[in-house]
This record gives structure tokens, C-alpha cells and sequence, in this order.
């Protein structure tokens, strides 16, 4: 009997359930909510297809070309406004697409559950926009990728470290008409704490039919989750008050195998790597006008010459490796100090409202955190106003000279 990777290294790439013929396989949840692997003895042939292709067995070669560094950001001011950061995958999608290719990535259904789709039309880019702060169901994904990839269409596939390593791992070989893009994640939340979380606020902002955990409504610097009917916001919570926030970024709902991650390395599998940058004014002033900036690197050639292929949607800047080199390494995640079995064992049993007051509960300390960053973010922006206000006065003084 063929015995899979033990549960403690498995990221739930979803690997050794696309690779295996015989549909011996499938995709489960455990108690946690997190998907694993199951095998159904009955129909296994014990091949050992799904542990060749299972990249904590055997980890994905890395590319050992030298990388290049970029700050960038979408010349379309509201995409970066939909977008977690500066808008750059949007602009590497449109790209593809413009080729007649396939794009893949994370998106949330109505029922705020996530997974991995594809779309081949720029108007459906939007769907992948705003991170998604929950692990993502990849389903047949890589079947999928491969089926475009012999076809011989370009695809691009989007996704946290672990997945582009999956997605490499069980196609074996390398396709010059793909192109891998990681984003880089602290850590995947479990979907069964989502719904908990879904549950508490559905109680305290009936209606509301869309969720964004990286909404730009207060700017750049202070975004976070918030609820919409329609256009109109019910709800804006930043990462001192809100309940989902605070339990994703204290480590307590994320996957175990996070706090170990073996994907989350100084080199990638993938040919691009996108995440935030918060140092925009250190490398291009102009640039920082809290609407959000990408950093990039690019490992491989097909991922430099897709960069430099986007210059006519994003501005792009590039910038010395070593400037962000130590940035792209995860520092080891902090677990959180609470009995991880009864926490996941009283979301079965807990109503939202009551699993969120127990282990997120809004009191004075959080009340008072949340008014002092509001307050501080408030002055800010007067400041950051000011500033603009003076910058366009002294123009208009040097023009009238």
C-alpha cells in the first residue's frame, strides 16, 4: 500500500490528486478544514505516480540563472485600486491573454469559497484581483494547464509557492509556453475559519455579498477586509480590529505545514515572484501616492522578458537585487500559543459570534489600538495633503516666474 507524505509536511498542493490515473485519489478535509490527500485502497495499483509527483518527497529543481529586481506599478489607476498592491499581475495576464493564451489564479465565488479557475478573456482578469486570505482549492487545475499547454497556447498560472511547485512537479518537464508567477504568502488560512468568520459577520452586516481582504478604501497604508452590498460598504476593519485579520496574522487558523514552509525560499520554482512594496519612496519618490506598489522578481529570462514585454501598462523601475534579496526569505512564523485542537474542535460546535468572541474578541485594548491607528492614519493623510498642497503651490509660483 502506497503511503503518502506524512500530514505535517503535506501543503495540499493537490499534485498526487491530479497525476493519479485510477482516481484512487481525492481531496478531503480534515478536522482543521485543510484539504489532504486520501487513497482508496480498493483502486489503487500502487503505481507511485502521486509520490513522484509530491514536492515534499522530492523537492522542484530551482532555476539558477541570475535574478532581476523591479518596483512597478499599473499606469491604470483603478486596477491598482482593485488590486492587492501596484496592479502588476493584471498587467502579466493582459499580456498573455493578448498572445490567445489561458490565465489561471485564485478567485471567491458567491459563496465566499476560493479556488482556482482560468479565464481567456481581459474582462474576467478582474476575479483575481485583491489577495485572497484563505487556502485555494486547485481541483483539476493542472490537468487543466497541461491540456492548454499541448495544445500549444501560452498559459500562465498564478499561485502561493507550494502550488507552482506542485503544478511543476506533475507536469515533469519544462514548457516554454508557460509561465509560473508565485505570489508570496505568509501563511494559507483554513476555509472552515473563513466560514466561521462569514458567520459572525453575516449576523452583524446582514446582505453583504462580496468580501475584500485588501480593500484601498482608506489608502495603500491602512487596507484590510471590508464587506459590500453591491458598491456600498457595510464594513472596513483593518489588521488591529479586525477578527479575521487578527486571527490570520496571529497564526492561529493557518496550516500547520506554514510554520515549516519549504517552498518559501531565497530561490524560486517559479519564474516570477510579485508581493507588496512599502519602500516605494526610497526608490522612486514620485511613486508613492498610497495607491499601492508591486515588487517583482524575475528568476528565469521568460520571466525578465515578460516584464519588460509590460512596459506599455505598468510603470516599471528596476532596482538591485540586494536591495530586496533578503526580503523574499519568510521569517519563521510565530506559533501562536493556544491548544490548536480545541480551537479547530469549537468551530464545530461554536456559532460564529461565539467562536469570534472567544478567541477574537473586540476588547478595550483592540477598541483603543483601533482608534489610535485611525487616528495616526488621519493625520497622516492631512500631512501627506499638505505636502501636496505646497508641492503644487511652489509649481505654480516657478511657472508664473
Amino acid at each position: 500500500m502506497i503511503e503518502l507524505v506524512s500530514k505535517d509536511k503535506c501543503s495540499g498542493c493537490s499534485a498526487c490528486y491530479n497525476v493519479c490515473k485510477f482516481g484512487a485519489l481525492t481531496m478531503e478535509r480534515d478536522e482543521t478544514g485543510f484539504w489532504f490527500p486520501f487513497i482508496d485502497s480498493s483502486k489503487c495499483v500502487e503505481c507511485g505516480a502521486c509520490m513522484h509527483a509530491c514536492p515534499a518527497v522530492e523537492k522542484q529543481i530551482y532555476t539558477s540563472t541570475e535574478p532581476k529586481a523591479f518596483i512597478v506599478q499599473n499606469k491604470d489607476d483603478e486596477i491598482r485600486k482593485q488590486s492587492t498592491s501596484g496592479g502588476a499581475f493584471t498587467a502579466i495576464a493582459k499580456n498573455i491573454l493578448s498572445a490567445g493564451g489561458v490565465v489561471f489564479g485564485a478567485a471567491i465565488n458567491g459563496d465566499f469559497n476560493v479556488a482556482h479557475i482560468y479565464v481567456e478573456k481581459e474582462a474576467e482578469l478582474v476575479k483575481f484581483r485583491s489577495s485572497k486570505y484563505v487556502q485555494s482549492w486547485i481541483g483539476s487545475s493542472y490537468q487543466e494547464v497541461e491540456r492548454f499547454l499541448q495544445e500549444g497556447r501560452k498559459v500562465c498560472f498564478s499561485g502561493t509557492p507550494c502550488q507552482i511547485c506542485g503544478l511543476k512537479k506533475y507536469l515533469r518537464k519544462e514548457y516554454e509556453n508557460l509561465l509560473t508567477v508565485d505570489v508570496m504568502c505568509r501563511a494559507v488560512p483554513s476555509p472552515k475559519i473563513l466560514n466561521k468568520y462569514i458567520d459572525y459577520q453575516k449576523e452583524k452586516h446582514p446582505g453583504f455579498d462580496r468580501i475584500v481582504f485588501r480593500d484601498k478604501g482608506r489608502g495603500y497604508s491602512y487596507s484590510g477586509v471590508a464587506l459590500y452590498r453591491g458598491n456600498k460598504v457595510l464594513y472596513r476593519g483593518g489588521s488591529e480590529s479586525d477578527p479575521w485579520l487578527r486571527l490570520f496574522l496571529g497564526g492561529y487558523c493557518n496550516r500547520e505545514t506554514c510554520h515549516s514552509c519549504l517552498y518559501q525560499t531565497g530561490t524560486r520554482a517559479s519564474d516570477i515572484t510579485l508581493w507588496d512594496c512599502w519602500g516605494t519612496q526610497n526608490y522612486v519618490p514620485e511613486w508613492d501616492d498610497n495607491k499601492g506598489t508591486t515588487n517583482i522578481i524575475a528568476w528565469t529570462e521568460k520571466g525578465k522578458n515578460l516584464i519588460e514585454q509590460c512596459e506599455v501598462d505598468m510603470r516599471i523601475k528596476e532596482i538591485g537585487i540586494e536591495n530586496i534579496d533578503a526580503s523574499i526569505k519568510r521569517n519563521t512564523l510565530r506559533k501562536p500559543n493556544y491548544n490548536r485542537g480545541r480551537f479547530f474542535a469549537d468551530a464545530d460546535t461554536m456559532s460564529g459570534k461565539e467562536f469570534i468572541n472567544k478567541y477574537a474578541p473586540m476588547t478595550v485594548k483592540v477598541r483603543v489600538n483601533s482608534i489610535i491607528r485611525n487616528t495616526m492614519h488621519t493625520l497622516h493623510l492631512h500631512d501627506t495633503v499638505r505636502k501636496a498642497v505646497h508641492k503644487v503651490r511652489k509649481i505654480k509660483k516657478g511657472m508664473k516666474k
